[in-house]
């Protein structure tokens, strides 16, 4: 909230929309990149939330900046409309690009398991039972010779 008052009221005047939102970008793509740190011990106080407070500024720099220049040209009667518009083509985005990156995700870790596998050694486990039924259709542990 403060960074998108901030953004706002000081930066967008004093650089423009043309500063400001790649700046945001810029700071945001900074804050996911050091997520990739993330390890299987890591905490969340020291290896997340210092990362998603980077991020939230950023797009604390980008959001209210976009929603300013696309609604701010715009005549008073038109403006809910607007404003409308541009909250629709964001959520329109927001889950297009969700369902885009889950579907890279997905394809990422179908493709990781059977290279791990392979690099172990096996790519099937061994069966722990058998398969096939005992000979001469007796019942299992006797013998064809009838020993």
């Amino acid at each position: 909230m403060v960074t998108a008052q901030l953004g706002t009221t000081v930066l967008l005047p004093r650089l423009g929309p043309k500063t400001v939102i790649p700046l945001g970008f810029a700071v945001a793509t900074a804050g996911m990149a050091w997520l990739t740190g993330i390890g299987i011990g890591s905490s969340y106080a020291s290896a997340v939330l210092p990362q998603l407070v980077v991020i939230g500024v950023g797009l604390g720099l980008v959001m209210p900046t976009a929603m300013q220049l696309a609604t701010g040209g715009v005549a008073a009667e038109d403006a809910g409309v607007a404003s409308a518009i541009v909250n629709a083509m964001q959520q329109v985005g927001g889950s297009v690009g969700t369902a885009l990156l889950n579907t890279l995700a997905a394809s990422a870790a179908t493709d990781y398991r059977p290279a791990r596998t392979r690099a172990a050694g096996s790519c099937r486990p061994r069966p722990r039972w058998r398969a096939t039924p005992p000979p001469s259709g007796g019942r299992p542990g006797s013998s064809p010779r009838g020993h």
